[in-house]
């Protein structure tokens, strides 16, 4: 099977969005699944991956080598309010964006025969179904959120505006024209079905861990909590700094970790003036890098906002979490966040500063159950969230298109 994956966001390393991709594709190479991917951007991770060719996109930009510039002024563009609705998010900006980029895609894509095509988030699935009839294969297309929402939940627009309803209709292009489409969890499969409707086939990819223990270590005296992913203002990463000088006075060996990277981190930083905790801030570019320092920790957080974009699927670190045996502790929003009092790996609480702190310490003071949750967290990790298990079930969704 030879299957091409088309991607329109930047690769920098990111331990989200990009990685995902990263890891399904691993995990589909080693199923005897030839992948091409077609990406503006270099992918390092991919590089020397066999059975897996980057084809990066050119054009006169990317010639040039300002396509890193662009892309950064267009995220800019993108997160401003004012010049989002004036100008990016115009229906005739995004269809000359869509169509710029399928022509750039079908340059590389036409001399390669291919199964099928995977458009990953809105822009790169628009592209490849304006190449469905011309390429006659059948096209994927993967949403890791529902944009419309997304751009809601930031404040960039109003719920029921003409804009709003604009790109839900773009959503609804994708869903109807799919012949099929990869959505991150039921809530969100739900959505789709509640808010769009669907005559077509929707299938649950969740993310996935790959175990990186073979066992969990008993640690008698864990002391080291940490929250692994950037600082987004939907990460509600204020709850668990807000709780720290409980847990400090609770258990005052305790050792805090927070990236230093996102769009929260300014405040954060200002925040931790007025408080007397000082936690440590890290950052690893590197996977490989990140994962080691991950398995000396010993409880991991993971902070969200009650907004339905939170509720569609669960965040990369909280995999992470899974594959080192560390036990999670989150508040609870409903959606994906049930699924550690289901599967029994951590601590669900209240989104209060004083709850989520009593959530942290109920492990840190109990080893024992740590211990206990931790060995379940990396059992998942070696079953019913194992990757290389979701890309056996997708490859047979493939193989149904094909």
């Amino acid at each position: 099977m030879r299957i091409g994956i088309v991607l329109s966001a930047h690769y920098e390393g990111s331990l989200g969005v990009v990685i995902r991709v990263v890891d399904l594709i691993k995990s589909l190479t080693n199923l005897n699944v030839e992948v091409h991917v077609f990406s503006p951007f270099n992918i390092p991770e991919l590089e020397n991956m066999p059975m897996a060719t980057v084809h990066i996109l050119e054009n006169v930009i990317s010639k040039l080598k300002l396509s890193k510039t662009i892309y950064k002024m267009l995220q800019y563009c993108l997160r401003s309010p004012t010049l989002s609705r004036k100008i990016m998010l115009r229906e005739w900006v995004i269809s000359s964006i869509v169509k710029s980029f399928s022509e750039l895609v079908y340059s590389k894509m036409k001399e390669i025969k291919l199964d099928l095509i995977q458009g990953e988030q809105e822009i790169a699935s628009l592209a490849c179904l304006r190449l469905k009839d011309k390429l006659n294969v059948p096209v994927v297309s993967s949403l890791h959120n529902i944009w419309p929402e997304e751009l809601v939940a930031s404040g960039i627009i109003e719920k029921n505006t003409h804009q709003f309803h604009s790109l839900m209709n773009m959503e609804r292009e994708i869903v109807e024209n799919s012949d099929m489409v990869i959505v991150l969890s039921d809530a969100m499969k739900d959505y789709i079905m509640r808010e769009i409707g669907s005559k077509g086939k929707i299938e649950v990819v969740p993310l996935g861990s790959r175990p990186q223990i073979s066992e969990v270590e008993y640690i008698s005296e864990p002391n080291k909590v940490v929250h692994a992913g950037l600082m987004s203002k939907l990460d509600n990463v204020e709850l668990f700094v807000e709780s720290m000088p409980y847990i400090k006075r609770q258990y005052p060996k305790v050792s805090f970790y927070l990236t230093r990277k996102g769009e929260a981190y300014p405040s954060v930083r200002k925040y931790l003036k007025k408080i007397d905790v000082k936690p440590n801030f890290f950052w690893y570019s590197n996977k490989n890098h990140f994962l080691t320092f991950l398995k000396s920790c010993h409880v991991g957080v993971v902070t969200s906002k009650n907004h339905i974009t939170r509720k569609f699927g669960f965040t990369m670190k909280f995999f992470d979490y899974l594959s080192v045996g560390i036990p999670v502790v989150a508040n609870d929003i409903g959606g994906w966040t049930k699924v550690i009092e289901q599967e029994e790996i951590g601590v669900l609480t209240e989104s209060t500063p004083e709850a989520f702190g009593k959530g942290v310490l109920q492990l840190l003071q109990n080893p024992e159950m740590r211990y206990e949750l931790g060995k379940r967290c990396l059992e998942l990790s070696k079953t019913k969230f194992n990757i290389d298990r979701i890309a056996m079930l997708l490859k047979e969704q493939y193989h149904r298109l094909i």
